[in-house]
């Protein structure tokens, strides 16, 4: 199935919004989340798809 780059790009735009927002730190939202600074910050960057966010949590 081919992925959709407009969710994609919007993810990551909300993403980085909500943060600006509510002024959380990519370092605050690894905490809260489980998901690795590095992970996240592609995200916002690149659009990762959200099924690849289930690979980037970080093992507790």
């Amino acid at each position: 199935m081919a992925r959709d780059i407009k969710v994609d790009t919007w993810v990551g735009h909300h993403l980085k919004d909500l943060r600006s927002e509510r002024g959380i730190t990519l370092i605050t939202l690894s905490e809260q989340t489980g998901l690795s600074v590095t992970h996240l910050s592609r995200l916002v960057m690149t659009g990762s798809t959200p099924s690849s966010v289930d690979r980037g949590r970080r093992s507790r």
